[in-house]
């Protein structure tokens, strides 16, 4: 059982000194997904976690679940509270975990150990001007690895500005704080610290609206080159959108190596509720990855939604 093996050692949270504390921060949502992992600047989920500014104009719930390799999945549940004036205050869980470890794999009494990832945030939004969006996260992360268990704290900020009725662009720092110290462990491992630039622009095709989004995103404690995202939503029925990606970021795991990969969805909304479903591939280590998610809303015209 190799893949396990490999897939394991892409996410070992006690790395080298000099190494970062490889937490999964990405959104598992089948929009973010099927639009190449970008969305930065786009009330795509209740999480809001490309950009705590967006929460301002997020669903009110979204309840997530992706499936990927060798038993690994993820779950969502969030939840945002409008406030007056256009501010809104949310929270979240997600949780990543492999359904099996296998002993054969890794070794004797093993079997009974979890591997798994627990986030559980909190976000504020405000509104200035109508045409502007501030926002900001504290997160919790709790990594289990086979026993040994790694936490820390992190924040993130963002900002979102509406240039049109149809445009609008933002920037994020991610992740943000003093770092990770293992239990028992003496050596503080740096967060996943992130900065997204994004955009969105809505022009109308056919009569129906569609939607380019493009995202850059750059780790900042190193010199990897920058993560590049690219995606289209068109709305092909007042109900029905369809939506595709790519995305091509530099390897965690191998320096000078990237990865690219292509991802495909389809939106179903109606009465108020969103359901989603997307699927992504592309990456040797990743390989596929299935989405599925639910989001509920008030009706609220959004960059991109169907006129």
């Amino acid at each position: 059982m190799l893949p396990i093996g490999v897939t394991l050692a892409t996410v070992v949270f006690l790395q080298a000194p000099a190494g970062e504390f490889q937490f999964p921060t990405y959104p598992i949502g089948p929009q973010p997904a099927a639009l190449g992992g970008g969305g930065s600047v786009l009330p795509l989920d209740a999480e809001a976690s490309l950009n705590p500014a967006t929460l301002a104009e997020a669903p009110r719930a979204s309840l997530h679940h992706f499936e990927g390799y060798v038993g690994y999945g993820g779950t969502l549940l969030a939840g945002t509270l409008r406030l007056h004036g256009g501010h809104a205050f949310g929270v979240a869980v997600r949780r990543f975990a492999w359904d099996r470890v296998i002993e054969d794999d890794l070794g004797p009494g093993t079997a009974d150990l979890e591997v798994s990832q627990t986030q559980v945030s909190i976000t504020g939004a405000v509104t200035l001007r109508t045409h502007v969006r501030l926002g900001a996260t504290v997160s919790r992360l709790i990594a289990n690895n086979l026993g040994v268990i790694t936490a820390g704290t992190s924040y993130s900020l963002g900002t979102l500005i509406l240039y049109s009725a149809l445009g609008r662009a933002g920037v994020a720092l991610r992740n943000e704080g003093r770092g990770v110290l293992p239990e028992g462990g003496d050596v503080r491992y740096a967060l996943p610290t992130r900065l997204r630039i994004g955009a969105a622009q809505g022009l109308s095709f056919a009569g129906r609206r569609l939607t380019l989004v493009t995202d850059f995103e750059t780790r900042l404690r190193d010199s990897a080159d920058p993560s590049v995202h690219f995606g289209l939503e068109y709305w092909i029925l007042p109900v029905v959108a369809l939506r595709s990606g790519y995305e091509n970021a530099a390897s965690v795991d191998s320096p000078g190596r990237r990865e690219a990969r292509i991802s495909g969805g389809l939106g179903l909304r109606l009465k108020g509720l969103d359901l989603g479903l997307a699927a992504r591939s592309g990456s040797t280590v990743l390989g596929y990855e299935l989405f599925i998610g639910l989001d509920a809303f008030r009706e609220v015209r959004r960059t991109g939604e169907a006129p």
